[in-house]
C-alpha cells in the first residue's frame, strides 16, 4: 500500500478558479512540469481566484501514468517532486 500525497488541485469552473484537495498515489506520477499559464492568469485575473491566494503562488501540471490523467496543483515542480519523493521513501521504510 502506498502513501498518498495530498496536493491542492486547481480547477476552472466556468469563469472562476476553485481549489480542492486531491490525494495522489506517487507511484503513478509520470512527470510534473511548471504551469506558467496558470500563474499568468493569477496575476492578470486575480478576481477569478479564491480569496487568500497570493500572487507569489506557483503552479504545476501533474501527468499520471494511469488513464493518462492530467491535473493542475498549487506548488512549483520542485515542491511537488519533494512531496512525491518523501512519500516514496516512507513507503520503502514501511
Amino acid at each position: 500500500m502506498s502513501n498518498l500525497v495530498r496536493m491542492t488541485k486547481v480547477d476552472r469552473i466556468g469563469n472562476r478558479y476553485q481549489l480542492s484537495e486531491v490525494y495522489v498515489n506517487p507511484e503513478n506520477v509520470a512527470y510534473v512540469m511548471e504551469n506558467l499559464r496558470m500563474r499568468k492568469n493569477l496575476t492578470e485575473q486575480k478576481e477569478l481566484w479564491p480569496d487568500g491566494i497570493s500572487d507569489a503562488h506557483r503552479f504545476s501540471t501533474v501527468h499520471m501514468n494511469s488513464n493518462h490523467t492530467v491535473f493542475h496543483v498549487v506548488g512549483d515542480p520542485s515542491l511537488v517532486q519533494e512531496q512525491i519523493l518523501t512519500a516514496k521513501k516512507m513507503l520503502l521504510k514501511g
